[in-house]
Formats: structure tokens, sequence, C-alpha cells
């Protein structure tokens, strides 16, 4: 009987990415003795306020520039175009991208490559956003059908989104600095460009290049 391999997954927004991302996808890697990480950019995170910032495309392209030196074990995926950007939609996406992993990759243990707080945001944040609502909704009175439907509609959102769990093993895995022990962020990053700055740490020269060639953040000051 073959060992099965061990896939790693790292959802992020990678607004843009940068040489943490890395940090944290080789942290895991030699933690957990997986196998393969892939990086899967999303359109829109549930978790972040104020949307999207780079096209999905520009996203994806700037994953594959970082992760090239890479390749032998840090690849792309780009299976988040369509991600909402609600609470529950959002995990019942996880759980179809984590499906199709699943399908492509049948002898792979699936893992998720996280921050340590990302179990509560994942489900906790999204629970308690879509119950407020919920018992907001039954304070009204109750005068239709529609209404019952929509408690019962609900419920099974929740459920449903909760089993993305069930799927894949969940690994805490702390956020990664630089060489020199500095923190960095995208949020970082994007202020640095809006500014100006040059040889931004943690931005690769080839990313740097094509966020410039493309325009990118140029327009957020």
């Amino acid at each position: 009987m073959s060992k099965k391999t061990k896939l790693g997954l790292m959802f992020g927004s990678y607004d843009p990415p940068h040489l943490g991302h890395v940090r944290t996808a080789m942290t895991a890697k030699e933690e957990e003795k997986l196998d393969r990480v892939l990086m899967i950019p999303v359109r829109s995170s549930p978790f972040k306020k104020g949307g999207m910032r780079a096209d999905f495309n520009s996203k994806v392209r700037m994953c594959e520039i970082i992760s090239e030196p890479y390749s032998e074990w840090l690849d792309v995926l780009d299976y988040g175009e369509d991600f909402p950007s609600s609470y529950v939609d959002g995990l019942r996406s996880f759980k179809n991208t984590l499906r199709q992993v699943k399908e492509q990759n049948p002898d792979s243990e699936i893992y998720i490559v996280s921050g340590e707080d990302f179990r509560k945001k994942l489900c906790m944040a999204m629970a308690a956003l879509e119950v407020s609502r919920y018992i907001a909704k039954a304070m009204s009175k109750v005068e239709s059908l529609l209404d019952l439907q929509y408690a019962d509609n609900l419920a099974q959102r929740l459920k449903d989104a909760c089993e993305i769990l069930h799927d894949a093993k969940l690994l805490d895995i702390n956020r990664s600095s630089l060489d020199d022990g500095v923190s960095i962020s995208s949020t970082d990053i994007r202020d640095h460009l809006i500014k100006g700055y040059e040889d931004i740490a943690g931005l690769p020269d080839e990313v740097e290049e094509f966020i410039r060639t493309r325009g990118l953040y140029m327009d957020m000051g």
C-alpha cells in the first residue's frame, strides 16, 4: 500500500503576495512534512474589508511569479475567481474547492495552511453574523411561509458551510517574518507602493516589476 502524499492548501487574498507568504508555506512544509503546497488566491475574501484591489488574474500571475523559484513543491491553483464575499457562501466555496482538490488528488491527505486564528474567523465569525441575522428576522412577526423557508434555508446553509473542516486537517501556522525578523504584510506593501518607495522589503523584484508595469495599487492614494 503506497503512502499518501500530504498536500497543503493556502487560501488568501494575496493582494499582493510577498515573501512572508512563501515563508509560511515553507514553515508548513517543513514542520508538517508536506509534499506540496498550493497557493489559492481568492477574488474577494469575506475576512478582509475593502474588497479586491488587484484583479483576480493579476493575483494569480503574481503568485505564479513568486512561487516559481520553489516550483518543486510550491504551486498556484486558480479556483478562487468566483469566491464570494459573504461568510456563509465563502465557506461553501471553500468546501467546493476542497472537493475539487480531493477529486483530483484522491491519494493525498489535504491540509489547510492558515494563521492561528483562522478557525475562529472561518466558523465563529460567520456563525455569529448569520445567527444574528436570523435572530433579527425571528424577532419580527412571522407572517408568511416565506419567513419559515428563510429560517430553514439559513440553517441548512450554516450546516453545509461548517462541514468544510470534515474534509481537511487545519494547520495553525504563525505568520512568518523575513530573515531579519521584520514582519511584512500586503497592506504595508500597498502603502509603500502608493508612497513611491523602491526596493520594498518582502516584495521580489519580479513581482514589483509586474505591479508597476500593470499600474496596480497606484490609484489607491
